[in-house]
Order: C-alpha cells, then sequence, then structure tokens
C-alpha cells in the first residue's frame, strides 16, 4: 500500500482501526476473548515442547498437521485451559481452529490441513485430525442437558409455594420472585440473558430489567397508583414491556401482551410482583408519573398488536 497517496494510506488506516475497535456486542467479544485465550495457550504449549519461532518458521503443510495433530491429543488428554479430559468435539474443533489460525499468522501464508481426498460438498480435517476429533465425539458420553418447562413443572412449583406455612415471607423472598422471573421469561418467549440486557456491567449489582406498563381497553396508560382498583374494576387489559436492545438510547424494544387470567401464565401477576415487593419502587414510580401527561398507544401501535388481541 506504500505507493498510494499518503492521505488515502490515513485514511485506509483509519477504517481498519474503526473497524478493530467497533463494538460488536458481549457475544462477539467473549468470541474474542476466547479465541486470545487459546492463542496464548497453543503458543505456550509450542514453548513447553520446544517449538521455538525458528522451528515453526521450517513447517510445511504437512509438519503443521503433525504438529496440530499431537498438540490436539495433548488437549484431548487433559492438557487444556479447562484441565478436563473430557472436552466436547466442537471444544476440540475450536481449540484446533484457533491453532490452525495461529500458525497461519506466524509463518504468514496459507496452511491446508484439509483432507485431499475427501469428496463431500464440505471440507473436512485431514484424517490425522479429523479422526481424533471424530473418536470423540462418538464414544463420549454426553453431558446433561436442559430440560424444557412443562406446566406440570409449574403447577408442581405453584402447589410447593402455596403449602409454605408463612405465605408472605414466602412471596417476599427469593425463591417465589425466581418462580415469577422464570414465568416471565417463559411467557414471553426471551432467556433472562435477552429481557435482561446481558452481562452486567462494571460497579453493577443486578440486572436491568424491563418496564411494566399496564394498559386499558382503550389503550390508555393505567397509573400504577391505581393499578389494584383498575384490576378489580376489570380495566387492566395489556401488559407492555420496553427494553433497550442494544446500547443506543432510542432504540427500545416493545412487546405487548394481553391478560389472559391463567394460573401460571398470567402477565398480571408476574407483572404486578415486582411493585408488590418493592413499595419504594412502586412509590417512586408513581411520583415519577403523577408528572407526567396521561399516555396513549398511538394507532401504529395498535395495528401492531399480536393477532387476536387486537
Amino acid at each position: 500500500m506504500s505507493h498510494l497517496p499518503s492521505a488515502f494510506q490515513i485514511a485506509v488506516q483509519d477504517c481498519i482501526d474503526a473497524e478493530r475497535n467497533a463494538d460488536r456486542g458481549s457475544v462477539r467479544a467473549r468470541n474474542d476473548r476466547s479465541f486470545d485465550s487459546r492463542a496464548h495457550f497453543f503458543a505456550g504449549w509450542c514453548i513447553r515442547n520446544e517449538l521455538s519461532e525458528h522451528d515453526l518458521q521450517k513447517l510445511d503443510d504437512a509438519g503443521c498437521i503433525f504438529v496440530l495433530g499431537t498438540y490436539l491429543r495433548d488437549v484431548k488428554q487433559g492438557d487444556n485451559k479447562q484441565k478436563k479430559a473430557d472436552l466436547m468435539a466442537d471444544t476440540l474443533c475450536a481449540y484446533l481452529s484457533t491453532a490452525h489460525k495461529y500458525l497461519q499468522h506466524r509463518l504468514g501464508q496459507s496452511i491446508n490441513v484439509m483432507d485431499p481426498t475427501y469428496g463431500g460438498k464440505q471440507n473436512r480435517y485431514h484424517p490425522f485430525l479429523y479422526q481424533q476429533i471424530h473418536d470423540c465425539g462418538c464414544w463420549q458420553q454426553k453431558h446433561e442437558r436442559y430440560a424444557p418447562f412443562t406446566m406440570e413443572i409449574f403447577l408442581a412449583l405453584q402447589r410447593w409455594l402455596a403449602g409454605e406455612p408463612d405465605p408472605t415471607a414466602t412471596f417476599l423472598g427469593k425463591t417465589h420472585s425466581v418462580y415469577d422471573w422464570t414465568r416471565l421469561g417463559n411467557f414471553i418467549g426471551f432467556r433472562a440473558s435477552e429481557y435482561s440486557q446481558g452481562d452486567l456491567g462494571r460497579g453493577e449489582l443486578f440486572n436491568k430489567i424491563p418496564n411494566k406498563h399496564f394498559f386499558d381497553k382503550n389503550y390508555v396508560l393505567i397509573p400504577y397508583k391505581h393499578l389494584i382498583t383498575r384490576y378489580k374494576r376489570g380495566d387492566v387489559v395489556w401488559l407492555e414491556l420496553r427494553w433497550k436492545h442494544d446500547k443506543s438510547s432510542f432504540n427500545f424494544v416493545k412487546k405487548r401482551f394481553k391478560i389472559t387470567g391463567h394460573p401460571i401464565y398470567c402477565p398480571w401477576s408476574f407483572g404486578t410482583a415486582r411493585f408488590a415487593r418493592n413499595p419504594k419502587d412502586q412509590l417512586h414510580t408513581t411520583t415519577h408519573q403523577s408528572h407526567t401527561k396521561k399516555e396513549s398507544l398511538t394507532e401504529e401501535t395498535r395495528r401492531q398488536a399480536p393477532v387476536g388481541y387486537r
């Protein structure tokens, strides 16, 4: 790029720096940290096995395959960051892929570690590498997986909570709170990491929770201080959840749910539990709303309501 004008070189470098420093979210950041950590681990493995920089520079494709195969064997036997000998096949592939990219970076050239005789639609690693991963996937005992929630699970939890000797203490306790938040996540179809907005920031003790707003059948906002009274009169019809989906202060996700009266999946019960457990939060919200004008959803928002709820 040295033959290009200096002004254009500066512009290109600025573009490269912006791309490197761009915020791509917490998932991409965790993946980058995992890659860097495994790359450092492979570099340390080379040093422990007396593979110097000079030795690596003399490797051809076949030599790189033998180095990667030996590294993969050691990783399988427990010489890895987790210090475990039962890593899943996907984890072994991640270690192998990182080491492969590390060698390509150090040698400054592309290294072919694929099977030249394989006739499938997708490329496959050289048999010396592929067989080690394949054997691990075939013979390894699968880890336990999370089972999906069922109605029987929530009914059993409801009966267990209702049978506690002190209903008030149970409702204000952590167990009932977790029960309510689990129902909320299951009802709206989002995992806790999504509707709680991901990882905790520096100095934060709790995840952020979505804002809850209740509306009547005419889509008029109901103040929290009138919520219980209006609900007894049958005026509360809609629950709206709002939360940010990125770092911008203007991008919000809105989800609306109709009050169903279901014993488990009714948004009224877990929507009001937060304010019943924390009167200070309710007082703060009520005071804040007393200075705002009555809010009404627009016709466009009304048209976006789920089918059957309009």
